[in-house]
């Protein structure tokens, strides 16, 4: 290269760097960090496993009710167990002042009590079932009635297969059911929990359907998912209200 194309080479390279510094300036914007809240979590956490669904409860606030959580396992569509928990957990949602000893009232704050005219200590107003990752083929479920206790279940996974290669893996997938009125002394579905499934037309494995799934399982992503759980509760009035 002769020395005036040389000259030529970086008198271009020198404006063009100058261009691209005065772009820069002119469109270069301040960038500041901020504090992650609560909900840039969320999406982490259900990537690792991790979900949880809220109900309210608050209409049950008139009288004392008895809660029982029920897990229910099927199987290619078939029902394999009414209820998969050794035992039935049991939560009131309304506990009151007199429920305590005479010696333990004699230390409550009523300025502390959820409703002190009508005498009670605490109330629940939220259910909550959650889940999480223990093992590859095992989930914990934790259901809990607010302010009055928790219960956990185990739910054990059924693998899928990888048709290139063989290898087993696990996936499953949660979806709320479609909730309205209680039907008193009856199971009422609230989380469903399942299994990906192989989609031969497409070649992959997917969950895909509708995002709440209907009491009755007649929503059409049901038929394909090959096992699932229902997490639900049977609510009714207690027979010891006040």
């Amino acid at each position: 290269m002769c020395i005036r194309d040389r000259f030529m080479k970086l008198r271009l390279t020198s404006a063009v760097l100058f261009a691209m510094s005065f772009g820069w300036g002119c469109f270069a914007q301040d960038l500041h960090p901020l504090p992650a809240t609560a909900d840039d979590y969320i999406s982490l956490l259900q990537k690792s496993g991790y979900d949880a669904y809220a109900f309210d409860i608050a209409d049950l606030a008139d009288k004392r009710h008895k809660i029982t959580f029920q897990i229910r396992e099927y199987d290619n569509g078939q029902l394999v167990s009414s209820n998969i928990l050794p035992w039935e957990p049991t939560y009131d949602n309304i506990r009151y002042v007199t429920d305590f000893s005479e010696e333990a009232r004699a230390d409550v704050d009523p300025e502390k009590m959820a409703d002190p005219e009508r005498g009670i200590y605490s109330m629940a107003r939220r259910l909550k079932i959650g889940f999480v990752p223990e093992a590859d083929s095992v989930k914990t479920v934790e259901m809990t009635v607010e302010n009055m206790g928790s219960a956990y279940g185990r739910l054990n996974l059924k693998p899928q297969t990888v048709r290139e290669t063989g290898k087993k893996f696990y996936a499953y997938v949660t979806r709320p059911f479609t909730t309205g009125k209680i039907g008193y002394g009856d199971f009422t579905p609230l989380v469903l929990i399942g299994s990906v499934w192989w989609d031969e037309q497409f070649g992959v494995h997917r969950f895909c359907g509708e995002n709440e799934i209907s009491p009755d399982l007649s929503s059409d992503i049901v038929a394909h998912i090959p096992h699932f759980y229902v997490i639900g509760a049977c609510i009714k009035a207690a027979n010891n209200d006040k």
